[in-house]
């Protein structure tokens, strides 16, 4: 992969989605745990782990490190009182991803073929908060100007191989 803090914009395939989540999932747990994505449209994923059904002991020990938040623990507990779950959310296998790739992003794109992650930012990088100066409409619109830039040029490539 290239240096992703370089670009505003980065495309994750399927598969890789699929890498970044089982590595994350084995350096918290010591789990090896394959996994596949579903699609629901072009809004929602879904991480399924493949033959495997995860306790909630071990959940609860993934959501801790990946710093979850109340919504977070809702959305990824199961509804019917299960002992563990055979898939994690779209939200909480973003925070695996965002973890191993050390970064940050404002919008993602969800097509057949992978994952974009718009508007990156390197994790380590302060944040900008409300009243800062740089946190502005045009710094916004710079970045996300430089997003759709990266996005082209990537399609473009590919359209020339």
């Amino acid at each position: 992969m290239r240096n992703m803090t370089e670009k505003r914009a980065v495309e994750l395939n399927w598969g890789e989605v699929c890498d970044i989540a089982s590595a994350e999932i084995e350096e918290i747990l010591g789990l090896q745990v394959p996994c596949r994505v579903d699609l629901t449209g072009t809004e929602f994923w879904t991480l399924v782990l493949e033959d495997h059904h995860l306790p909630l002991p071990k959940l609860c020990q993934l959501l801790q490190a990946m710093q979850a938040t109340p919504s977070d623990w809702e959305d990824a507990l199961p509804d019917d009182g299960g002992t563990g779950v055979a898939a994690i959310g779209m939200i909480q296998a973003e925070k695996l991803i965002g973890r191993h790739l050390k970064l940050q992003w404002k919008h993602r794109l969800i097509t057949a073929e992978g994952l974009w992650l718009v508007g990156v930012s390197d994790i380590q990088r302060p944040q900008l908060g409300p009243g800062n100066i740089h946190d502005t409409g045009c710094a916004l619109a710079r970045e996300l100007v430089q997003a759709v830039a990266d996005i082209a040029d990537c399609l473009q490539r590919r359209e020339g191989r």
